[in-house]
């Protein structure tokens, strides 16, 4: 995946859960309702009830799978099913973290769905005076024809590093985001992000900063209690 942001390039990583790297302590989300700010998570490190209290309050808000042999959670957007079911474009973000493992692994999909075929290969993100640029790697993107929902889908999965968590965060700080998706083919569609969208990644930014601050243990009361 590469970023582009105004005119300095950054190389990512991308990749599904085989090969998921470590997370480090993010910054503070500039986002819609519902944001915990850093400070207010400093202050839960010294009350522990406070802090399963709203990770509890912030896992409320996405949907969760526990995995019993692979002794895993994931979180992930309900605006991923909300897009399916409106037969509409979102980027869905998603969270995977193991029982007493500190790390937490964050991940994205950006997710297509219109009239027109687009053989994804690049999604550009506009929010602001800034311009996102994600090159999608063929293993892990895909498009194709729903003949029962009569549509074209694609779908482009990316592992995201604690910095590029950050410019979720400054995508969240712009008035408009748009989503272009584009096609090796040429064929492209813009998308403008609506006040569910920023929503449901604000949510899941929230979550993740609750959970890196977290230590497993709090984590567990939180999901198990």
């Amino acid at each position: 995946m590469k970023l582009v942001k105004c005119g300095k390039i950054v190389v990512a990583s991308l990749c599904m859960m085989a090969t998921l790297a470590g997370a480090a302590m993010p910054a503070l989300a500039i986002s819609p309702a519902g944001c915990t700010s850093l400070a207010q998570i400093e202050e839960m490190n010294d009350d522990e009830e406070a802090q399963v209290q709203a990770l509890k309050a912030a896992i409320a808000k996405v949907n969760v799978k526990y995995d019993e042999v692979q002794r895993s959670w994931e979180f992930d957007s309900p605006i991923y099913d909300k897009a399916e079911k409106n037969k509409t474009c979102c980027l869905s973000p998603w969270i995977y973290i193991f029982d007493g493992c500190k790390d937490v692994y964050f991940d994205e999909d950006f997710s297509y769905n219109g009239s027109s075929c687009i053989d994804l290969n690049t999604v550009y993100v506009r929010a602001g005076d800034n311009l996102y640029t994600y090159e999608c790697d063929p293993d892990y993107t895909d498009y194709a024809y729903d003949t029962d929902k009569k549509l074209w889908w694609a779908l482009s999965n990316f592992e995201m590093e604690p910095s590029e968590i950050d410019w979720l965060r400054e995508m969240l700080s712009a008035k408009t985001i748009i989503t272009r998706y584009s096609g090796a083919s040429g064929a492209q569609y813009d998308y403008t992000w609506t006040a569910d969208d920023r929503q449901a990644v604000t949510d899941m930014v929230n979550l993740y900063d609750l959970l890196v601050a977290a230590s497993p243990e709090v984590r567990a009361r939180a999901l198990r209690g």
